[in-house]
C-alpha cells in the first residue's frame, strides 16, 4: 500500500517537473530566437 502511494507521488512530482521544465525551455527558445519564423 505504501509503495503504491510513493509511486503515485513520484509520478506526480515527475509530471510537475516535466511541465515546468518544458515551459522554461520553450520560453528560453522564444527569447533566444525571436526571429525564427
Amino acid at each position: 500500500m505504501r509503495t503504491t502511494l510513493w509511486i503515485i507521488i513520484a509520478g506526480a512530482i515527475a509530471t510537475y517537473l516535466t511541465r515546468i521544465g518544458g515551459h522554461l525551455v520553450i520560453s528560453r527558445f522564444e527569447n533566444i530566437h525571436p526571429r525564427v519564423e
